[in-house]
Protein backbone atom coordinates (compact mmCIF):
# COMPACT_ATOMS: atom_id res chain seq x y z
CA UNK A 1 0.00 0.00 0.00
CA UNK A 2 0.93 3.82 -0.15
CA UNK A 3 1.16 4.28 3.39
CA UNK A 4 3.60 1.39 3.79
CA UNK A 5 5.62 2.58 0.93
CA UNK A 6 5.46 5.37 3.18
CA UNK A 7 6.21 4.12 6.44
CA UNK A 8 8.96 1.89 4.77
CA UNK A 9 10.85 0.07 7.71
CA UNK A 10 8.29 1.83 10.10
CA UNK A 11 5.71 0.05 9.01
CA UNK A 12 6.56 -2.71 10.83
CA UNK A 13 6.69 -0.81 14.11
CA UNK A 14 3.33 0.56 14.16
CA UNK A 15 0.21 0.44 11.61
CA UNK A 16 -0.55 3.18 8.66
CA UNK A 17 -3.43 4.19 10.45
CA UNK A 18 -1.12 5.17 14.19
CA UNK A 19 -0.99 9.09 14.72
CA UNK A 20 3.20 8.64 14.30
CA UNK A 21 2.22 7.62 10.52
CA UNK A 22 -0.10 10.80 10.57
CA UNK A 23 -1.96 13.42 12.55
CA UNK A 24 -4.86 12.28 10.45
CA UNK A 25 -5.08 9.37 12.84
CA UNK A 26 -4.69 11.56 16.11
CA UNK A 27 -7.35 11.67 19.31
CA UNK A 28 -8.57 14.79 19.68
CA UNK A 29 -5.99 15.25 23.12
CA UNK A 30 -3.49 14.63 20.70
CA UNK A 31 -4.44 17.42 18.16
CA UNK A 32 -4.90 19.77 20.61
CA UNK A 33 -1.05 19.21 21.92
CA UNK A 34 0.56 20.11 18.48
CA UNK A 35 2.02 22.92 18.14
CA UNK A 36 0.68 26.16 15.70
CA UNK A 37 -0.47 25.10 12.35
CA UNK A 38 -0.02 27.13 8.81
CA UNK A 39 -1.21 24.79 5.95
CA UNK A 40 -0.26 26.13 2.63
CA UNK A 41 -1.98 24.56 -0.04
CA UNK A 42 -3.13 24.80 -3.79
CA UNK A 43 -5.79 24.08 -5.01
CA UNK A 44 -4.90 21.58 -7.90
CA UNK A 45 -2.59 19.25 -5.35
CA UNK A 46 -3.91 16.12 -3.93
CA UNK A 47 -3.43 17.21 -0.51
CA UNK A 48 -5.72 19.92 -0.91
CA UNK A 49 -8.62 18.11 0.96
CA UNK A 50 -6.16 16.78 3.64
CA UNK A 51 -4.71 20.20 4.50
CA UNK A 52 -8.31 21.87 5.14
CA UNK A 53 -9.16 18.39 6.42
CA UNK A 54 -6.35 18.86 8.90
CA UNK A 55 -7.07 22.12 9.83
CA UNK A 56 -10.87 21.23 10.69
CA UNK A 57 -10.38 18.21 12.46
CA UNK A 58 -7.84 20.51 14.88
CA UNK A 59 -10.21 22.78 15.74
CA UNK A 60 -12.79 20.51 16.02
CA UNK A 61 -10.53 19.34 18.89
CA UNK A 62 -10.24 22.52 20.61
CA UNK A 63 -6.80 23.37 19.10
CA UNK A 64 -6.64 27.49 19.10
CA UNK A 65 -4.15 28.02 16.46
CA UNK A 66 -4.48 26.18 12.72
CA UNK A 67 -4.69 27.95 9.55
CA UNK A 68 -5.00 26.98 6.54
CA UNK A 69 -4.56 29.25 3.31
CA UNK A 70 -5.53 28.03 -0.43
CA UNK A 71 -4.23 29.56 -3.19
CA UNK A 72 -5.72 29.12 -6.90
CA UNK A 73 -4.09 27.60 -9.36
CA UNK A 74 -1.40 26.30 -7.28
CA UNK A 75 0.21 23.03 -6.95
CA UNK A 76 2.24 21.13 -4.28
CA UNK A 77 5.08 23.11 -2.81
CA UNK A 78 4.36 26.28 -5.03
CA UNK A 79 5.97 28.05 -2.63
CA UNK A 80 9.33 26.30 -3.30
CA UNK A 81 9.12 28.14 -6.69
CA UNK A 82 9.07 31.86 -5.50
CA UNK A 83 11.98 33.20 -7.28
CA UNK A 84 10.85 31.24 -10.48
CA UNK A 85 13.39 28.29 -10.50
CA UNK A 86 15.87 29.82 -12.94
CA UNK A 87 12.58 30.42 -15.30
CA UNK A 88 13.95 34.57 -14.72
CA UNK A 89 9.81 34.81 -13.71
CA UNK A 90 8.70 35.11 -10.05
CA UNK A 91 5.86 32.72 -9.32
CA UNK A 92 3.75 35.35 -7.48
CA UNK A 93 1.37 33.24 -5.90
CA UNK A 94 4.61 31.51 -4.38
CA UNK A 95 6.05 34.74 -3.66
CA UNK A 96 2.96 35.93 -1.63
CA UNK A 97 2.89 32.07 0.50
CA UNK A 98 6.38 33.32 1.70
CA UNK A 99 5.70 36.22 2.67
CA UNK A 100 2.59 34.62 4.31
CA UNK A 101 5.06 32.36 5.95
CA UNK A 102 7.45 34.65 7.18
CA UNK A 103 4.29 37.02 8.67
CA UNK A 104 2.97 34.17 10.42
CA UNK A 105 5.99 33.09 12.31
CA UNK A 106 6.90 36.36 13.13
CA UNK A 107 3.32 36.73 14.77
CA UNK A 108 4.23 33.98 16.95
CA UNK A 109 8.09 34.43 17.92
CA UNK A 110 8.61 34.96 20.98
CA UNK A 111 9.62 38.32 22.59
CA UNK A 112 6.04 39.56 20.72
Amino acid sequence: SMAETYLGSGARRFPAKDPRASPMFASPSQLQMLPPCLFIVGDYELGLGDSVGMREKMVAAGHTDASVSVYDRMFHCHVLYAEGKATGQTLKAGARGVKEIASWISSRSLGK
